[in-house]
């Protein structure tokens, strides 16, 4: 234990200055305890890289106890109440629909799954509709629908239609589209975007839990028909739907053509006429 050179007490640490003073005469021994960090000039890695995070305010909240910091009682309870109007008068609608924006935007996130690329996508097709006062006579969730939409087409990636459809969120895909093509023209977006068989394939094996190598052989088929050009025109999902089942008809498995045609999003019917004709070129072996 260190003691003072003056009257021989103990040295105790000043946490303000960091400073080491004796405890009796106050004598400073010149040594700084505490260390000042140095600035590396590097950003926090800790700091949210998202937009999203901006646009959310954080509003402080008086509640009704009328009590301070340190639970005492405050008598004045009408500039209490005026700050309370003044508090919820602080931030503009604007702002309050941005939040609500956001709190929509990472519900749907949750719920359908969504890409971190596909929901600040979404969210800067939001920002520019609001400045563009398109959201006006709409609601946000419809809207928010609408720009995730726009973002799946120019990310070139399927809608999640049938999860929303699971999920109940009442919000028809004819509100959705409208919503879409308001967005696109006004804002001049390009999603030209025009789904293929090789998008499908590998999300309905997932949804199937089927393995990577039945996966490929399903792809290497889909190849050989491209070169032949048989199914040219058809639906997608109906190709990608008939070259799965065909897959799992090969291989034994227990997938039917219902569980196929749930995850395409089609119907039996459509799946089953596509298959008759790769049925033909690519016979089961017994």
């Amino acid at each position: 234990m260190e003691t003072c050179i003056s009257c021989n007490e103990k040295i105790i640490l000043d946490p303000v200055t960091g400073e080491q003073a004796c405890s009796k005469c106050g004598q400073v021994t010149g040594e700084m305890a505490i260390q000042e960090s140095s600035y590396s000039g590097e950003p926090d890695s800790e700091v949210p890289k998202s937009k999203m995070f901006y646009k959310r305010f954080l509003p402080s909240v008086i509640d009704r106890n009328n009590t301070d910091a340190f639970g005492k009682k405050i008598e004045n309870r009408y500039s209490l109440n005026r700050m309370r109007i003044i508090e919820k008068q602080t931030h503009p609608n604007s702002e309050k629909i941005y939040n609500r924006a956001v709190l929509e935007l990472e519900r749907f996130t949750h719920s359908l799954q969504l890409k971190s690329m596909i929901v600040e996508r979404a969210f800067y097709i939001y920002e520019k509709a609001q400045k563009k006062d398109l959201i006006a006579g709409r609601t946000v969730a419809g809207v928010i629908l609408a720009c995730i939409y726009v973002a799946c087409l120019e990310s070139q990636i399927p809608f999640p239609q049938k999860e929303l459809d699971e999920l109940g969120i009442k919000y028809s895909m004819k509100q959705i589209t409208a919503n879409k093509k308001l967005l696109i023209s006004e804002l001049d977006l390009n999603t030209r975007y025009y789904p293929t068989p090789e998008q499908y394939i590998p999300k309905i094996c997932s949804a199937l839990k089927i393995n990577g190598k039945i996966e490929r052989y399903a792809l290497q088929i889909l190849e050989k028909v491209k070169t032949m050009g048989i199914l040219e025109g058809r639906k997608p999902a109906n190709t990608a739907g008939a070259i799965i089942y065909l897959t799992v008809v090969h291989h034994k498995l227990l997938q039917t053509q219902f569980d196929i045609a749930k995850q395409a999003g089609v119907t039996t019917i459509s799946i089953r006429s596509v298959f008759k004709i790769l049925q033909g070129l690519f016979p089961v072996k017994q």
